[in-house]
C-alpha cells in the first residue's frame, strides 16, 4: 500500500487505480516467466484470443491495447520469432496479414488462463454482483473521458 495520499480526493482514486494496475501486471508478469513471456506479450496473445476471428492485424492489437504500432510491431516480431503466433493472409484483403495464435501459443494460454481466472475471481470475490458491474460501467466511463481528453456528455 501506498503511504503517499494526495490533497486532491479524485487524484488519489486514479493514484491508487494506477498503482493497482502495476500490482496486478507485476503479479501476471512473474507468472509468465516460466513461459519466457512479458506481460505485454501475454496481452497480445489474449487480444488475438478473444477477436471476433481469433486473427487481427497489428493495427487493430495496438488500438486494442493503447501503444503504438512501432511499440507493437516489436512485440509481434518477437512472438512470431518465439513461435507463438503466426501470419496469415487477410480473407479480404490477399495483400495483408492477420496475426493468428500458433498450437504453442493455445497450449500456454490453456496453462496460464485458468491459474489467471482464478486468482482474479479471488480478488473480486469480495465483491457483489451488482457492486461488480457498476464498477465495470464506472471504469469504461473514466476509460472513455480519458481517451477524449477529458468529460463529455454521457449518449
Amino acid at each position: 500500500m501506498s503511504r503517499l495520499k494526495f490533497e486532491d480526493r479524485d487524484i488519489n482514486i486514479i493514484a491508487k487505480m494506477s498503482r493497482t494496475v502495476r500490482s496486478l501486471e507485476k503479479m501476471v508478469a512473474v507468472s509468465m516467466e516460466a513461459y519466457s513471456l512479458t506481460k505485454p506479450q501475454l496481452d497480445v496473445l489474449l487480444v488475438i484470443k478473444y477477436s471476433s476471428h481469433n486473427a487481427l492485424n497489428a493495427t487493430e492489437i495496438a488500438d486494442e491495447l493503447f501503444v503504438s504500432k512501432a511499440n507493437i510491431s516489436g512485440l509481434i516480431s518477437r512472438l512470431e520469432s518465439a513461435g507463438f503466433i503466426d501470419r496469415t493472409i487477410d480473407p479480404e484483403d490477399s495483400r495483408a496479414r492477420k496475426l493468428a495464435l500458433s498450437a504453442k501459443a493455445i497450449e500456454v494460454i490453456d496453462q496460464v488462463l485458468p491459474k489467471y481466472i482464478s486468482m482474479t475471481n479471488e480478488i473480486m470475490s469480495k465483491f457483489s454482483e451488482e457492486e461488480k458491474t457498476t464498477l465495470i460501467e464506472q471504469l469504461e466511463y473514466i476509460e472513455s473521458c480519458m481517451s477524449r481528453g477529458g468529460i463529455h456528455e454521457e449518449d
